[in-house]
């Protein structure tokens, strides 16, 4: 098994020591260097003129004062210019190596420092980018605070979505406990001999009831699941709405009787071509259905309505129940919420069901729309589309969707 390192051995905090011969250094020694040459070539006109003057004289021709003297001057004038050419020169050459320490050198050590007080405070406060010019100095210190910025960004979204996590699990294992300690209590109740089969039968009906809120929210947290994973499929295609709306209000024809709710489906027509993937569609609007039947007292009335809209199809839940204050309706849509008036009314909802419903309506092109007033009912709708090129941009839709936590 390899070796785990130590964090302190794979991150340090030390910063890295410069080698002594450092880039200003090399750029400094290298005029230098430049700064020898004019002194270089005076040393060998010098030279070349001593050997003419040793020349002269050995032929006797400095004898003639005339020549000797214009020997001179041009020596005297020679070495005159050559001294204030090398000053003018040297003069020079520091302007060039303070010029090019300031436009090299300087942005950057600029650069460097920057990163090193970012690294030191890991990042979480960056300060405006020290270099902002428009030459290659100013561009690689722009891409390095953009690299910087996009990994904060990826930092704090799996923060994000770390802490998301933990919640979910908090949350779906609080929501499994509860039926899980009702049902434990009632096995214990069964298995007494003093319990009457009158008893028995009445704690057998409670444990099936529980067992099947217990498969749903296991269904709901396994959607949310593969939502989050972007593995929650969907296989669209042109189909028909109106019959599997219609078989859905069917279905829950006897709860709701049983309940004494009644729930009408109000169609203007027989069949209704949508570009869908009918059974997400169909979950989305057994959710919202299946919400309504909870929270509408008996007497009360559910309306599943199906219309064009334009070139989009609308399908709206309405019901008669407690209602939505304004308070929870901003966080409608989060994991696991309820209002204090939906826990009261139905204490065993998971908080899942309108996540996903959204989830259905935005892979759809759309999104879902509330309207709702405390103690007066609800009306929950979205769009279908009737074509495939009707749809609109649906990765845009998911992203806003999964922005909003």
């Amino acid at each position: 098994m390899p070796e785990i390192k130590p964090e302190k051995e794979i991150l340090s905090t030390e910063p890295l020591q410069l080698d002594a011969f450092s880039l200003r250094l090399k750029l400094a020694l290298a005029f230098a260097v430049l700064s020898l040459l004019p002194f270089i070539f005076i040393a060998i006109r010098i030279t070349g003129m001593g050997r003419y003057i040793a020349e002269l004289s050995a032929k006797g021709d400095l004898n003639n004062s005339a020549l000797a003297r214009a020997v001179t001057e041009q020596s005297n004038a020679f070495i005159v210019g050559s001294i204030e050419f090398s000053i003018v020169f040297f003069i020079l050459v520091c302007a060039g190596i303070i010029f090019a320490d300031r436009i090299l050198v300087g942005p950057l050590y600029k650069i460097i420092t920057w990163m090193r007080t970012a690294r030191e405070n890991k990042f979480a406060a960056l300060a405006p980018l020290p270099v902002q010019s428009g030459d290659e100095w100013g561009a690689l210190g722009y891409e390095i605070d953009q690299s910087i910025k996009y990994f904060q960004e990826v930092e704090s979204r799996e923060r994000q979505i770390a802490e998301e996590k933990g919640e979910f699990i908090s949350v779906a294992a609080h929501q499994l406990r509860t039926p899980l300690t009702g049902l434990k209590w009632t096995l214990e109740v069964l298995r007494d001999p003093s319990t009457t089969p009158e008893s028995k039968a009445k704690l057998l009906d409670q444990v099936s009831g529980t067992t099947e809120r217990m498969v749903r929210l296991v269904d709901d947290v396994l959607d949310v699941a593969k939502i989050e994973e972007g593995k929650f499929g969907y296989e669209y295609a042109i189909t028909d709405i109106i019959g599997p709306m219609q078989h859905l209000v069917n279905d829950f024809l006897v709860v709701g009787k049983s309940r004494d709710v009644a729930l009408v489906f109000e169609h203007d027509e027989d069949a209704l071509p949508v570009y869908v993937d009918v059974n997400r569609v169909t979950l989305a609007v057994s959710n919202l259905i299946s919400n309504s039947l909870d929270y509408t007292h008996g007497g009360g009335r559910i309306t599943l309505q199906v219309e064009r809209a334009g070139r989009q199809v609308r399908i709206s839940v309405q019901d008669t129940g407690i209602g939505i204050s304004p308070e929870d309706k901003r966080r409608l849509f989060t994991k696991f919420y309820r209002g204090e008036s939906a826990r009261r009314m139905h204490p065993d909802g998971s908080g899942l069901g309108l996540f996903i419903t959204r989830n259905v309506a935005l892979r759809h092109g759309g999104d879902v729309t509330v309207e709702s007033e405390a103690g007066k009912g609800s009306t929950f709708s979205f769009n279908v589309p009737l074509e495939k090129a009707d749809m609109g941009k649906v990765e845009v839709s998911v992203g806003n969707f999964f922005a909003s936590f």
